[in-house]
């Protein structure tokens, strides 16, 4: 890996930079800073002394994205990890997506800064990189720990596969943590077969590894069994499909993902 997109887009800079530095110590790869305004430009009506009035604010006004960079800048320097900064002033969500094609990974900061960026903004961008970007999407924690297990979300789709193996291929360095796939439903004797070929690619991957299977409801199995996970990194295939999509459509899905206690590594077959 090479090549990481970090969009800073949202109110928990330090910890996402912290974590972005510790994904790309992996492999050295360079972190390329990406800030896609911090703030609304368009009009604000406000009041003063009861009069009401138009202010617009543009990039040179607020020294929010400035004091980004240099914060991004700084901890990349102490950490001694390669970066660079987006040279683009703003970016769109199809900016950004356009540019996931040749890149190996985007880490997103999903926490917004309700003082300077609306909520709506902030959901727009995330939902647009997670549905539609060219390469693997990794969620930042709310709170950066080391990774010490991996819960593969696996359906036996090819989807759910090739998210196994993005995985791994992007971040060999986790081979020591422990690894579990994550099935819900009923095991059949097929399903049974296919468990044992999941079993020897674990093992031929990771250290420590286990399937394990949960009878019930896909969205709520998964979705409970992840609120007990902490240090954990959570890999989805196929954003926007079958299980996933329930899971992230719930009521309760965005709160959990503004949340987060783990990473979540979504990418796409």
């Amino acid at each position: 890996m090479k090549k990481i997109f970090l969009v800073l887009n949202g109110a928990n800079t330090a910890n996402t930079i912290a974590f972005a530095c510790y994904i790309a110590g992996f492999s050295k790869a360079r972190l390329i800073g990406v800030f896609p305004g911090a703030y609304s430009t368009e009009p604000v009506l406000k009041q003063v002394l009861g009069m009401a009035y138009v202010e617009s604010n543009i990039n040179g006004d607020l020294p929010v994205k400035k004091l980004q960079q240099q914060l991004f800048e700084d901890i990349c320097e102490s950490k001694g990890v390669p970066y660079r900064v987006f040279k683009e002033q703003r970016i769109t969500a199809e900016e950004m997506i356009a540019e996931s094609r040749l890149a190996d990974l985007i880490i997103i900061d999903t926490i917004a800064d309700s003082q300077y960026q609306t909520e709506v903004v902030r959901n727009k961008l995330t939902r647009s990189l997670l549905t539609n970007a060219e390469c693997p999407v990794m969620i930042s924690p709310a709170f950066f720990k080391p990774i010490e297990e991996i819960v593969f979300c696996y359906d036996g789709s090819a989807s759910a596969v090739f998210a196994m193996k993005q995985l791994s291929y992007l971040l060999p360095g986790l081979e020591d943590v422990k690894a579990i796939a994550l099935q819900i439903g009923d095991v059949d004797k097929q399903k049974a077969t296919e468990n044992n070929r999941l079993r020897e690619w674990l093992c031929g991957n990771y250290r420590y590894s286990d399937v394990i299977t949960i009878k019930g409801t896909p969205d709520k199995e998964l979705f409970n069994f992840l609120l007990k996970k902490k240090h954990t990194l959570v890999v989805l295939g196929a954003y926007g499909r079958s299980m996933i999509s329930r899971f992230f459509h719930q009521s309760h899905a965005d709160q959990l993902i503004e949340t987060l206690p783990f990473p979540v590594f979504v990418t796409h077959y």
